[in-house]
């Protein structure tokens, strides 16, 4: 989870719909490559349920983030607006909530 808001804290300053695309994509790709270490990763059993939750929404959020880039690179900036409220988001966060209250150490 530090990654993902480190990946978009640049969007917290975007002056443009053009450069938070550019930002949100590069934010993208790096959620791609998370997505596939969480896969490999064997959970422990008590947080197999949640493990499982937390990759679903991490590829959740990869799909929804793709008509949020379309939108800025039509020059959109408002398209930011969204991102709070986008289903995947909430899936990460509850999940990786799940995982630390089972007590084990997350992002």
């Amino acid at each position: 989870q530090k990654e993902l808001r480190d990946d978009l804290a640049p969007l917290s300053v975007a002056t443009s719909a053009s450069g938070a695309g550019a930002s949100l994509t590069a934010a993208r790709r790096n959620l791609v490559r998370a997505e596939a270490e969480l896969r490999a990763i064997t959970p422990p059993a008590a947080v197999r349920r949640d493990q499982a939750a937390l990759v679903a929404g991490v590829a959740e959020f990869i799909d929804e983030l793709g008509p949020v880039i379309v939108k800025l690179r039509a020059g959109d900036i408002e398209a930011l607006t969204a991102l709070d409220s986008l289903p995947g988001v909430a899936a990460i966060q509850a999940a990786a909530e799940r995982i630390r209250k089972a007590g084990y150490a997350i992002g």
